[in-house]
């Protein structure tokens, strides 16, 4: 039986010198929020439920969803070292994260439930502010993805690296 390791590779290289604190930053804010969301993730379930269509199963995977994003978004953007593959995801999902709560924020505007962005300790009622919030949260992500070098990552060296494993 053979084992193999992913191989890590160093994170691209940043494009601006303060790009490695707007990811920490970045990575804070996540933090936070899958800290708040896995605290009660009961009632996280339950507030995601009310707002959006489609019954607790579809709440379920919304949430899931979100908590994967938010939690995997933090290496990239902690500059670590990564699988090519890993890098990809992971920078991919520092977007993702604000873009279900712009979705979310926008679906739900005008209710007067809690989306739930801040789970059942802030109750977080769709307003164009919150609409705003979101917005800038989701540019603020996608210019730190950029400076980290996020578009310098080439998919085909994902292909090589697995080639050269073989």
């Amino acid at each position: 039986m053979k084992i193999h390791f992913v191989h890590t590779v160093d994170p691209p290289k940043v494009l601006n010198k303060k790009a490695p604190l707007m990811g920490k930053i970045a990575a804070l804010v996540l933090v936070v929020l899958v800290t708040i969301h896995l605290v009660r993730i009961d009632s996280f379930v339950q507030i995601l439920d009310t707002v959006l269509p489609g019954g607790s199963g579809w709440a379920g995977y919304v949430a899931a969803s979100i908590l994967l994003s938010e939690l995997f978004a933090i290496p990239f953007l902690l500059r670590l070292r990564l699988s090519f593959a890993a890098n990809i995801f992971s920078g991919a999902f520092a977007v993702l994260a604000p873009l279900w709560w712009v979705l979310i924020s926008i679906w739900s505007l005008g209710l007067a439930d809690s989306t739930g962005e801040l789970g059942q300790f802030i109750v977080t009622t769709s307003t164009l502010w919150l609409v705003t919030a979101n917005i800038v949260w989701l540019s603020y992500n996608f210019l730190t993805l950029s400076l980290l070098g996020y578009n310098s990552l080439n998919i085909k060296d994902i292909a090589k690296s697995i080639r050269k494993k073989e």
